[in-house]
């Protein structure tokens, strides 16, 4: 699968834009220092005004830690996923929520994947934990019980953005 990049519309700069916009002005004091440093890092690749070219974020990471986005059709089988992370490629799809769905949407989009996984992903210390997470999944994917615990610590930790900054 690839990205088709001249396929996206105007509708989908602006929906990109409208959220991009708006997770920017959310996160100035709820979001780890990290993620913001990232994005403030990844800003020639990855910003308001142009929609993410998977190709350009995929260069930018060569000489910083190594990943690179892998298109996806959605939702991919857990097995799938580890082993993606464990060749420190991180699966995206390609399509983004309407203009009428900007709130809320049950599977994951392009601005979900890109957006909320993808620039911490260009912090060494983070790139290495799911790099390892990856690779500790894929060492796991004959035994269903503990894949499926893995699978729920990656949901209900980096899904969810759980990260501890101070010991406070």
């Amino acid at each position: 699968m690839k990205q088709l990049y001249e396929n996206y519309t105007k509708e989908d700069l602006d929906v990109w834009k409208i959220l991009f916009e708006r997770q920017i002005e959310n996160l100035k004091n709820k979001a780890s220092k990290d993620y913001l440093q990232a994005l403030d890092e990844m800003q020639s690749v990855l910003n308001a005004s142009k929609l993410p070219n998977f190709e350009e974020i995929n260069q930018w990471f060569t000489n910083k830690t190594g990943w690179s986005i892998v298109c996806v059709p959605g939702l991919i089988p857990v097995d799938d996923f580890f082993e993606l992370l464990a060749e420190k490629k991180f699966p995206s799809s390609t399509w983004l929520r309407s203009m009428e769905k900007l709130d809320y949407l049950e599977e994951p989009d392009m601005f979900h994947d890109v957006f909320g996984h993808i620039p911490l992903l260009s912090q060494n210390e983070y790139s290495d934990f799911i790099h390892q997470f990856g690779k500790l999944g894929k060492s796991m994917i004959l035994q269903e019980e503990k894949l499926q615990m893995l699978q729920r610590l990656y949901w209900f930790t980096i899904e969810f953005g759980l990260i501890r900054e101070t010991s406070n």
